[in-house]
């Protein structure tokens, strides 16, 4: 699901080919100058540049792989079309936003609503660039609408408002991105199904639209057409948002969840309605964390990796299919975890080596009760995963042509 949190560590992963190799990897790459030749028998040039590729497999009934068809179902990775050089990717459950270099947006998949901001509602089976919004830092893709955060700290917002969860004090949606007013210093911002969560700089947070289930966290079940503040939050260095759950990670290590808990999604123990974020004692010493349709992710200092919630399509990673009302570690989690991700039936982790491990469901025939690696991925650099679908940005590496 949109919103998730991520963190990747160290430095883009390089490395020089040369002959016939090279020549063929550096097929479209363009030219990038200040990159110094690697010393050996070629005289030095000037390298082709780095680019990143984002590669999708899974669902794609609805585009969401980019793929220019509708294809029902890829087996494996297939590299998106149309795309520059992206840095993070963010899936709602059957539509892709993707953030490059410069600070712009480009979207594909479901656009019924005009989730894709794009100026109509037509269905992108490519993707597109959004217009009229720059120098973005951050987006966040819920069931039927889109956040974006900007280097000014302002929030944008457009899609579907049937729950107010554009923030504008109305009930109308709108196919290209608007400012939210009253938000500044914004620096993180979470999208759900029919609610939307904002971080600001000084560790507070702001909620606004659906609350049938308590997602606002704000003691009542009503529902805001503007962005008010989360009572009792402060110190928040990290948050998400899923179907009809909120999270937020504090300074301290120890997790704050509100919202649906049918599924023991507030890791309580129990099913147990609450009105506002409560602090289940489970969840100490946390990094890194996210959130799925029913279920979520939390990842510790000491590397281990857990989950709780709804697990019928296995996507709590434990080798069964019963619901979790409390965390349970993850069954043979990879090491060096950097970036998780929950989507509608699956879960997935991003290792500092490049691999994607994924468990639960995706596609209607890539299942696995345990994180198994996803072939044909390497290199990655972040991912995201929707309903039945996954997306990662792929690094191609520096490739220096021989004179």
């Amino acid at each position: 699901m949109s919103g998730t949190t991520a963190q990747h560590h160290g430095l883009p992963r390089r490395r020089v080919l040369t002959g016939a190799t090279a020549a063929a990897v550096a097929a479209g790459l363009a030219p990038a100058a200040g990159l110094a030749a690697p010393a050996g028998p070629f005289p030095p040039v000037p390298p082709l540049a780095k680019e990143n590729k984002v590669l999708g497999l899974g669902r794609n009934d609805s585009g969401q792989l980019s793929l220019n068809n509708t294809a029902n179902e890829w087996l494996t990775p297939m590299r998106a079309l149309g795309l520059p050089a992206i840095r993070r990717v963010s899936a709602g459950p059957l539509h892709v936003v993707g953030l490059d270099g410069g600070g712009n947006l480009w979207a594909w998949g479901h656009n019924v609503d005009g989730r894709l901001g794009d100026g109509t509602t037509t269905d992108r089976l490519a993707s597109v660039r959004i217009h009229g919004l720059g120098n973005v830092t951050q987006v966040a893709t819920g069931d039927y609408h889109t956040l974006a955060l900007r280097a000014d700290g302002t929030v944008w917002a457009w899609g579907s408002n049937a729950q107010g969860m554009l923030g504008d004090g109305t009930l109308t949606g709108r196919s290209t991105p608007a400012q939210i007013a009253g938000i500044t210093g914004a620096t993180a911002v979470a999208a759900g199904t029919g609610h939307s969560v904002v971080l600001l700089a000084d560790g507070t947070v702001l909620a606004w639209g659906d609350n049938t289930y308590a997602q606002l966290g704000d003691g009542t079940l009503t529902s805001r057409l503007t962005p008010a503040p989360v009572p009792g939050l402060t110190g928040i260095t990290q948050l998400a948002a899923g179907e009809r759950n909120s999270a937020a990670l504090r300074a301290d290590g120890r997790m704050h969840l509100w919202g649906f808990n049918g599924y023991g999604a507030l890791a309580m123990g129990s099913t147990q309605t609450y009105l506002v974020p409560v602090l289940p004692g489970g969840l100490t010493g946390v990094t890194g964390f996210a959130v799925g349709r029913g279920h979520m992710l939390a990842l510790k200092a000491d590397g281990t990796l857990w989950a709780w919630g709804l697990n019928s399509s296995r996507q709590v990673g434990d080798g069964t299919t019963t619901w979790r009302y409390a965390p349970v570690r993850v069954a043979g989690a990879p090491s060096g975890v950097t970036h998780l991700a929950a989507g509608g039936t699956g879960s997935l982790a991003l290792t500092s080596s490049g691999q994607v491990w994924h468990w639960g469901l995706l596609g209607w025939s890539i299942s696995s009760s345990v994180p198994t690696v996803v072939p044909g991925i390497s290199g990655a650099l972040h991912a995201c995963v929707g309903t039945m679908f996954l997306e990662a940005v792929v690094e191609v590496p520096l490739v220096f042509e021989p004179a």
